[in-house]
């Protein structure tokens, strides 16, 4: 992830991530399986810190996109979801229409949205200044664990958590801050790939057999003392998302991969279309009521949401019905042709 120039190497890991996204949100739903509940901890371990850092590396601050990509998107999904779930789902006494809690999934929009307002800060740094900054963002994650009150609103624990991410991420593809980095590992692959894949098992031998992780520790959500765990759970947790990252973009193909790289170029409406199928599956208790099969049928939902969702056609349709610039564009349109219409009727015959 280190290199950028538009490669395929990008798209290819996206679809890795959000492969494991979706299909760890399956898992979710039979969590009493004990090889579910390892594959789901490894999941949790890693995708989305991952998944931040490449929204960090290519994201580019221009307030108009912003708007249109995601503040409009988050408002329209967000009223969607919240009507989807007491209607559909039936899954409240009472509708509410609130936007400070981001509904499950759209935590990571909300994030995203908030992460897109500190690059102008970042953007009038000199080299100490990110490296400062790259410090404190990882100090904030660690420390902002033991804050109690820091949680669902506003996403708080989750932005916090991830921030350094976000922050490396945006340093790595927008700065030279990182260069001694980047030639290591560009430089010494075969080394690279030996340290993150020892540090990955390493990683993963505490979080699985030491450490005795609950979900809940991994979802960033959680401070120390509810979800009764540690900083240094904490430290480990982001060792292994850098161990992992390192991992993917050594062994990960540059080249194109026929539908791979086309499912991660569009992960964006696949993650926050997805959770619509995943509730409505979850409400009819299909893992519940089947006693085999159920990673089988995981992963048939999972390659079938990808291919629905994940899609050239799909991106197209959905930037134009729910981002703000598709929106101005559909009145525009709709306003012409009713225009024409009318002046068709008042020209005489």
């Amino acid at each position: 992830m280190l290199e950028k120039e538009r490669l395929y190497k990008f798209d290819n890991i996206r679809f890795i991530l959000i492969f494991s996204v979706v299909f760890g949100h399956f898992l979710e739903l039979f969590l009493d399986d004990p090889i579910a509940l390892v594959l789901y901890k490894i999941i949790y371990s890693f995708h989305m810190p991952v998944f931040i850092f490449l929204t960090g590396y290519f994201a580019k601050f221009n307030i108009k996109r912003v708007f249109s990509q995601l503040i409009v998107p988050f408002f329209i999904f967000q009223t969607l979801y919240l009507i989807f779930d007491f209607y559909v789902i039936k899954n409240s006494n009472r509708f509410t229409l609130q936007y400070m809690t981001p509904y499950w999934i759209l935590w990571y929009l909300f994030a995203t949205i908030v992460y897109y307002f500190f690059i102008p800060i970042l953007k009038r740094g000199n080299v100490f200044f990110g490296w400062s900054v790259t410090v404190v963002s990882v100090a904030w994650a660690l420390l902002s664990g033991f804050n109690d009150d820091f949680g669902y609103y506003l996403s708080l624990a989750r932005i916090f958590t991830f921030l350094p991410f976000f922050i490396v991420g945006w340093y790595f593809g927008n700065t030279n801050l990182f260069d001694g980095i980047r030639s290591f590992v560009k430089n010494r692959k075969k080394i690279c790939l030996f340290i993150s894949a020892l540090g990955m098992i390493a990683s993963f031998g505490l979080i699985l057999c030491f450490f005795r992780i609950t979900p809940s520790m991994l979802y960033g959500s959680c401070s120390y003392l509810k979800a009764n765990y540690t900083m240094w759970h904490r430290v480990v947790f982001m060792a292994v998302a850098v161990f992992s990252g390192v991992f993917l973009y050594i062994v990960v193909p540059e080249k194109r991969i026929f539908g791979v790289s086309t499912v991660g170029k569009n992960t964006y409406y696949i993650f926050i279309l997805h959770g619509f199928l995943l509730r409505f599956i979850q409400e009819t208790n299909l893992f519940s009521i089947m006693p085999y099969g159920k990673f089988s049928l995981a992963l048939v939902l999972t390659v079938g949401i990808l291919a629905l969702f994940g899609n050239d056609l799909v991106y197209k349709i959905c930037n134009l019905l729910f981002t703000g610039r598709g929106m101005v564009h559909m009145v525009k349109h709709t306003y012409s042709f009713i225009k024409e219409k009318i002046n068709r009727k008042s020209r005489p015959n």
